[in-house]
């Protein structure tokens, strides 16, 4: 379809410079048929003199009526000889012209007759190709395209009939796995409680990247005690950090969590909710008292969490994140008023 729309093109420009020459060869044509007018009657011109000369010759000279003088004088007679050989070298002349002339628009006219065949030839192909692509082509393209926009069809609900069969493998293999952790048979299904040393060292690497993320301190090491089942920070019970403290490093121990499950694919709703993580967090009491923490802490916490992707956390605290971060998350303020414009009166709705 392409390439003969392409030649069709070619072909079509082709004519049309065939028809613009063929317009100019008719303007020349014109031209020299009105200069032929002009030999044409530039020859009557020669002939007339010729005649005229010749009944001239035929008058007899009187004298005049008026004053009763002679008619011309010698002088004034006409040299008939030198006349003639005038008028057949003009008549020669123009003659030569006119056959140079009348050759040219032969000329001309076989060119014209020569551009209308290659016109007319051109137009013959131009229809046929018109024909091919109007009345061959296009139908079955437009065939082709109807059975193309079925197969599509086909494609697009055997891509989707695939992708829900997949689905739903993954979702009975959940559903397996599910079934065999809830099993109550300990026979069959015994449960390992055993956790290497592997999976607590890079929980506590986790814990550790929050706490860093939160600026909890600058230099951070955190370690597992598995008899408490708990973290230790900086090589210090949790408990020794007081309870503005344990609820930061609990808050971490819970996200820690929701991530390592994230990380390798384990269990998980995906969703944790802190309760006040800040609210009664107090800086510590420490020997340098320029270590004063307090602000950087609560809005690195709020910065970091909003980085999180494919978690969801929900925070309530009296203690608003800054501008800039209420802008990148969903925040909502409780006013515990009903008459505020802006701002919800409290968590759940009055009705």
């Amino acid at each position: 379809m392409k390439k003969l729309e392409e030649e069709r093109n070619t072909i079509w420009r082709e004519s049309l410079k065939v028809k613009n020459e063929e317009l100019l060869l008719e303007e020349l044509k014109k031209r020299f048929i009105l200069l032929k007018k002009n030999y044409d009657s530039d020859l009557e011109r020669l002939e007339f003199i010729d005649e005229s000369e010749y009944y001239l010759n035929q008058l007899i000279d009187v004298k005049c009526p008026v004053c009763n003088s002679t008619w011309g004088s010698e002088n004034s007679k006409i040299n008939t000889d030198k006349l003639f050989i005038t008028i057949e070298a003009e008549r020669e002349k123009i003659q030569l012209q006119l056959s140079d002339l009348l050759s040219t628009i032969q000329d001309i006219d076989l060119k014209l007759e020569n551009k209308s065949n290659q016109i007319l030839n051109l137009s013959d192909k131009i229809k046929e190709l018109d024909i091919m692509i109007n009345e061959e082509l296009k139908p079955t393209i437009s065939h082709y395209l109807t059975e193309l926009e079925k197969l599509l069809k086909i494609r697009d609900y055997n891509k989707e009939n695939d992708y829900n069969n997949e689905r739903l493998t993954k979702l009975m293999e959940t559903k397996n796995r599910l079934i065999d952790s809830v099993s109550t048979d300990s026979i069959d299904n015994p449960i390992n409680q055993e956790i290497s040393d592997i999976i607590y060292n890079t929980f506590c690497n986790i814990v550790k990247d929050i706490l860093l993320g939160w600026k909890f301190d600058d230099n951070i090491e955190v370690g597992f005690n598995k008899k408490d089942m708990d973290l230790i920070i900086n090589n210090r019970i949790k408990k020794s950090f007081g309870k503005g403290y344990s609820a930061i490093i609990n808050s971490a121990f819970v996200l820690a969590i929701m991530q390592y499950a994230v990380k390798y694919n384990l269990p998980h709703p995906k969703v944790v909710v802190l309760d006040s993580p800040l609210t009664t967090y107090k800086e510590r009491d420490s020997i340098n008292q320029n270590e004063a923490i307090s602000d950087i802490v609560k809005q690195s916490f709020y910065k970091y969490l909003s980085t999180l992707k494919d978690m969801q956390i929900i925070i309530l605290d009296n203690i608003d994140p800054s501008k800039d971060i209420q802008d990148k998350i969903n925040y909502y303020h409780f006013t515990g008023n009903d008459t505020l414009e802006n701002g919800r009166c409290g968590f759940i709705p009055n009705i």
